[in-house]
């Protein structure tokens, strides 16, 4: 199993360096996990497409904003034969707010009542698989895929919408992904435990005010490795105005084998 980097930061693009993204490559299959902002600029169309499953973590725009130009991208390739079949793509569950909606009622006044609909995140994802570009499915924390020689399994982590992070294990080894996450480390210790390689979040430093525990801090997602005893722990998710060597020192204090997601580096698993 090969992991290579597409995007590291969000929740904008600098210096060519993307937002979120990840291609995941065995000898028979590929995963996209996330396709942010800038990420396809990454992708080798000719090849990256056939056979290409993509899970999104979550629908915040850093994590999905690609699929809006990868989406037409794919049925062109259809088209012109360069693919033979649709791209698969997993979303996470809807997430529902409550939403004012107005009507005319019996009487013929105006009035309104709050219901249950989609954020427009949502919406907008799932549009684009009616349009025939993806082949469309959910999963939540209990779905396990099962695609060639790799398993893939869910966490929901802690985050304002519905997000996940995601474990893929083969017999070269557990690749797990944080996706976006507040510290909340006895779950994701044990979801990652013992992988060999751990892609973690790290969007805070010392010093820097978190308003809401949506997010890491990049001493917390050491924290999070070395407690889970995993082989390597490679930071993502910075933000853009930030060097990432000082996301790394923060993580070395507690852990020593730390590294920066860059995008082009492809890490490769071996079991330990």
């Amino acid at each position: 199993m090969e992991v290579r980097i597409l995007g590291t930061r969000a929740p904008y693009c600098k210096n060519g360096d993307y937002c979120p993204g990840y291609l995941v490559t065995t000898e028979k299959s590929k995963i996209l996990i996330d396709c942010g902002n800038g990420i396809t600029n990454q992708l080798d169309m000719t090849k990256d497409l056939e056979n290409l499953v993509i899970i999104i973590s979550h629908v915040h725009p850093d994590h999905y904003g690609d699929l809006l130009s990868l989406a037409p991208t794919v049925d062109l390739y259809r088209k012109f034969g360069y693919i033979s079949d649709k791209v698969k793509l997993y979303l996470p569950e809807i997430n529902y707010i409550d939403k004012e909606e107005y009507y005319e009622d019996e009487d013929g006044w105006g009035s309104s009542r709050t219901v249950k609909a989609p954020i427009i995140d949502d919406e907008l994802v799932r549009a684009i698989g009616k349009n025939h570009y993806f082949d469309t499915e959910e999963y939540n924390q209990s779905t396990k895929i099962e695609l060639e020689n790799m398993l893939i399994t869910f966490m929901k982590t802690l985050h304002p919408i519905n997000t996940y992070a995601v474990k893929i294990e083969d017999k070269t080894g557990t690749f797990v992904y944080s996706a976006d996450t507040g510290y909340e480390e006895k779950n994701l210790v044990n979801f990652a435990k013992d992988a060999d390689i751990f892609l973690c979040e790290s969007s805070f430093l010392k010093g820097q005010i978190r308003a809401e525990n949506y997010h890491l801090y990049a001493h917390e997602a050491a924290k999070i490795a070395k407690k889970a005893n995993v082989g390597q722990l490679v930071l993502t998710h910075f933000w853009p105005e930030i060097d990432k060597k000082c996301y790394v020192d923060e993580a070395k204090e507690i852990l020593e084998n730390t590294i920066a997601a860059e995008p082009g580096k492809v890490l490769k698993l071996s079991r330990r």
